[in-house]
């Protein structure tokens, strides 16, 4: 399990939103979310992956790398997905919604298996203004893949 990279940073979910994309290419957030992306956590094109975490304010992300794939025990979280992302400038960049870049990673460049896990869901503040929740996503070179729930959340976390 080779870590690469391990990022934590806070981040400002505004309008309940935040994104990982291929870094100095031009890329576009998605506008066109649907009720299934919201209850899914998440949005993908080929170079951004959108997440929707379950707060609208600062939640703590924590972002790895790895050099090979990893088998993520999903136990300890309330939700979770996996898709691909198209890194082929050799650059991961974390950014907010209406804020800046808050992350820049060097990385081989290739396609990159995704798998964001969602944490403390049943700890959301009324309207998503407060709260404990938090989101770690996990990296690593592999074949693409689609967009796929690995654990659904059921609780209420779009209040």
């Amino acid at each position: 399990m080779p870590l690469l990279h391990r990022a934590s940073l806070v981040v400002f979910a505004d309008y309940f939103q935040f994104y990982i994309a291929n870094g100095g290419a031009n890329w576009s957030a998605p506008e066109d979310w649907s009720d299934d992306d919201l209850r899914n956590g998440g949005k993908v094109t080929e170079s951004v992956v959108a997440i929707a975490p379950a707060s609208n304010m600062d939640v703590p992300v924590e972002v790895e790398v790895f050099t090979e794939e990893q088998t993520i025990d999903l136990g300890s979280f309330d939700h979770a997905f996996s898709c691909s992302l198209r890194l082929e400038t050799g650059h991961l960049q974390l950014y907010e919604c209406t804020g800046p870049e808050r992350l820049f990673l060097s990385v081989s460049a290739g396609d990159y298996q995704v798998v964001v896990l969602f944490s403390d869901l049943k700890r959301i503040g009324e309207h998503g203004l407060a709260g404990k929740d938090s989101y770690k996503i996990a990296l690593w070179l592999g074949s693409p893949q689609d967009f796929k729930v690995l654990k659904q959340w059921t609780g209420d976390w779009r209040n």
